[in-house]
């Protein structure tokens, strides 16, 4: 079944990290996996995923250089 904010946040994913939060047993594990398998999945409930995220480096830029030349200061 197709929800409402699928779409949206399938856009987004393109762009930017996305964060589902909500009470235990809303569908969140549900629904992202209903968005793709491509993508990282961490439960922050369990205590090596909650490591694994602060150890991991968020800095796109550094993990991901640019191909075209540098990232303008003014680009989102």
């Amino acid at each position: 079944m197709e929800r409402f904010l699928t779409h949206y946040i399938r856009d987004d994913l393109e762009k930017k990290i996305v964060l589902l939060t909500g009470p235990r047993q809303s569908g969140k594990t549900t629904l992202s996996k209903m968005l793709s398998s491509n993508f990282d999945y961490f439960n922050f409930d369990n205590p090596e995923h909650r490591l694994g995220l602060m150890e991991r480096s968020w800095d796109r830029a550094k993990d991901n250089p640019p191909q075209n030349g540098p990232i303008s200061a003014g680009a989102s």
